[in-house]
């Protein structure tokens, strides 16, 4: 079930299949919803930055002024929290899928719960968005390993921060 404050992007069944039996491992849960093949991460509405390209340029018209060019490309950075390895790993594949070909890259939808645009807030509580990361990055912190003797799950205590953009540009004012 999805809740406020997170991102979720839907799976292909390849990739469910690869990363879904992580949740047997000690410390695990679920990166997988289990209905839809939806990954779920939670987010920190204040790690959370809504990332616009573009500005509004205000002319003077002949009896008032008018906005000029008022579409931007929207995108967000977000730091997730969970250090979990395996999520640097499904959006990294998710990303080399989107880009394969090069003279066509895949959109990667994902559904934000987190900071939805005002028309969709009310209406479904999430924004589709579709475009590609930019960036995948774990943040700085420990490097920890969920078993001793640095086998097993390896986790960052920084967490994993991550830069989407959408393709398409969107009216804003």
């Amino acid at each position: 079930m999805v809740q406020i404050n997170q991102i979720v992007i839907p799976c292909p069944p390849s990739i469910v299949t690869a990363y879904g039996s992580f949740g047997s491992l000690p410390g695990a849960c679920d990166l997988f919803d289990s209905v839809n093949n939806w990954l779920q991460l939670s987010v920190q509405p204040n790690s959370y930055k809504k990332l616009s390209e573009g500005k509004i340029e205000v002319k003077d018209g002949f009896t008032s002024p008018f906005a000029l060019s008022p579409t931007r490309r929207i995108g967000f950075e977000v730091t997730i929290a969970d250090g979990r390895v395996e999520i640097e790993d499904i959006l990294n594949t998710l990303m080399n899928t989107a880009i394969a070909d090069p003279t066509t890259i895949q959109a990667i939808t994902v559904l934000d719960y987190v900071r939805p645009e005002t028309s969709d807030r009310y209406a479904t509580g999430y924004t589709v968005r579709q475009g590609i990361f930019t960036e995948i990055a774990v943040e700085a912190g420990t490097l920890m390993f969920a078993n001793s003797g640095f086998t097993g799950r390896r986790l960052s205590t920084g967490g994993l921060r991550v830069t989407f953009q959408e393709f398409t540009r969107r009216i804003q004012y």
